[in-house]
């Protein structure tokens, strides 16, 4: 699996916070030793601006999902430039893990609670990771409307 990532422009969404706290809970940890995070947009970026957000992706952002000493529990990091050898190195990584029967397929933590746990998707910790990100939007909204009355009463 290759989930792709922008490096530039340099910040990081609130959306992009919780996209991925749910991908991590659809993958689960099991399965994201089969997970390339992969950095692209490397053609528009300054060098130093890419390796210092390359640098607080791994440490902040994916601290919890990545492979620093590539151990292979975790997900490894890497970077997808416009070369066609970039892409290349990539599905040979891949292919390398497949070959080597590390991929006996793929069963993903969502999979396993719902087929194997029998549990309902409501239950399912991507579900509840799920209705906690709009129950906090929720509120947002929320405080956001209060805020606007509050303002209109004065």
């Amino acid at each position: 699996m290759v989930c792709m990532y922008p490096i530039y422009p340099d910040r990081i969404s609130w959306n992009d916070r919780l996209n991925f706290k749910l991908f991590h809970k659809v993958c689960g940890k099991h399965e994201l030793s089969k997970v390339i995070l992969a950095t692209t947009r490397w053609d528009i970026c300054p060098p130093n601006v890419g390796e210092r957000r390359e640098k607080a992706l791994q440490d902040n952002f994916w601290k919890d999902m990545i492979d620093a000493n590539n151990a292979n529990r975790l997900a490894r990091m890497e970077r997808l430039t416009n070369e066609q050898s970039s892409t290349w190195r990539m599905v040979e990584q891949i292919l390398t893990k497949f070959n080597d029967s590390q991929i006996d397929g793929v069963i993903l933590d969502l999979h396993d609670q719902l087929v194997t746990r029998n549990k309902q998707l409501k239950e399912t910790d991507a579900a509840r990771e799920l209705r906690k990100q709009l129950q906090e939007v929720q509120q947002l909204k929320l405080s956001f409307s209060g805020r606007v009355m509050n303002f209109f009463k004065k």
